[in-house]
């Protein structure tokens, strides 16, 4: 393995009278006899199971469920190689550099978040003064003002950050966030960013209020505005606040690899102590906001106890009520927590659905 050369020094950079680095490479015409003979590489993690180097991601929700706080311990846990939410590993081979774009708050508010949860964290001295994470807050920016996107080009080049973390959509960009036009500018733009330099480029969206149609209102389908925006991510996480007053974060999407089951934490923040803190609950086995496909899967197989379904017959069963996508997902989360017998199937087999009572025999 080459070692990476160290990152420089974090500092504070002013862009004015910079020139822009160099325009986006050309575009390049790969043989396909070339792309078969290439080994697929191996994920390499920002944030262990969860979000690959390089990849464009979406953390989104209702309001007040954290989603800031979230961002910023985030940040922090990839600039120093802690743990995210106390369960989820940040590998660190060389120091991990963090750019925070902050649209939705002033200087003095991000400032407390950043304090409160690196204190939260209970960060060694040393290693707080040595975390490569700064912050762009409190400035005018968009991404369809071309001078704007030449200095953000210069501290891309300069700083070279792993991690770009915006907050967040709406203000990105001007425009109806219904229009696929809106969501696609913003997937360009971060994509000309990444031409620069391979950072992943993560950003916080907003909810919209529940729909009529029980379907569009599963976490992976709430996302405000077009869903361009979610197709355009590799990796989309909804996170929803419970009745008990806990956060669960969805795996909704991950273009790369297996999802992440969903998970619980809490956000405890002492204002007398100046500190936050994401406390890991667990696996959400127990979902109480469980789409309402997964309560009428789980109801079917109850009444029919010594059936096994295949997975296409399920998804018809339920075809004037939920789309085929929502029934899809709702038998993998249920697969997932053993609440349902659905063995993923071997190539060229058709996956079956059984209740509980029945053996999990092989597929055939």
């Amino acid at each position: 393995m080459v070692e990476a050369s160290p990152k420089p020094e974090l500092k504070l950079i002013n862009t004015k009278d910079r020139t822009p680095p160099p325009e986006l490479p050309p575009l390049i015409y790969t043989p396909g006899y070339e792309i078969y003979n290439q080994k697929p590489p191996a994920i390499q993690w920002l944030v262990e199971g969860l979000i690959p180097r390089g990849s464009l991601f979406c953390l989104n929700g209702l309001g007040g469920t954290f989603k800031s706080w979230t961002f910023t311990a985030l940040g922090i846990c990839v600039a120093a190689g802690a743990n995210f939410i106390e369960n989820f590993a940040c590998p660190v081979e060389v120091k991990n550099s963090v750019m925070f774009i902050q649209l939705e708050e002033n200087k003095d508010e991000a400032a407390r978040k950043y304090k409160w949860t690196v204190n939260g964290l209970f960060l060694e001295p040393e290693t707080i003064q040595d975390l490569l994470m700064g912050y762009v807050v409190g400035q005018p920016f968009r991404i369809d003002d071309p001078k704007r996107m030449d200095q953000l080009k210069i501290l891309i080049d300069d700083i070279q950050p792993d991690l770009v973390l915006w907050d967040s959509a709406r203000k990105m960009k001007r425009g109806n966030e219904n229009e696929s036009e809106w969501a696609d500018a913003i997937a360009f733009a971060l994509k000309e960013l990444q031409a620069i330099y391979p950072s992943a480029h993560g950003i916080v969206h907003h909810w919209r209020k529940k729909s009529p149609d029980k379907e569009m209102n599963d976490p992976g389908e709430r996302g405000r505005g077009s869903a361009a925006l979610r197709d355009a991510m590799d990796v989309w996480l909804p996170v929803e606040e419970q009745e008990a007053g806990f956060i669960t974060m969805t795996h909704h999407k991950h273009r790369q690899g297996p999802k992440h089951a969903p998970f619980n934490y809490k956000v405890r923040i002492a204002d007398s102590e100046g500190l936050a803190h994401l406390e890991f609950i667990g696996a959400n086995t127990a979902r109480p906001n469980m789409p309402g496909a997964g309560s009428d899967i789980l109801k079917l197989l109850a009444d029919n106890p010594n059936r096994t379904y295949r997975l296409a017959e399920i998804v018809a069963e339920f075809k004037e009520s939920y789309a085929a996508r929502t029934v899809r997902d709702a038998v993998n989360y249920l697969a997932a927590r053993s609440q349902i017998h659905s063995p993923r199937a071997k190539q060229g087999v058709q996956r079956l659905v059984r209740h509980l009572t029945q053996l999990d025999t092989e597929d055939t």
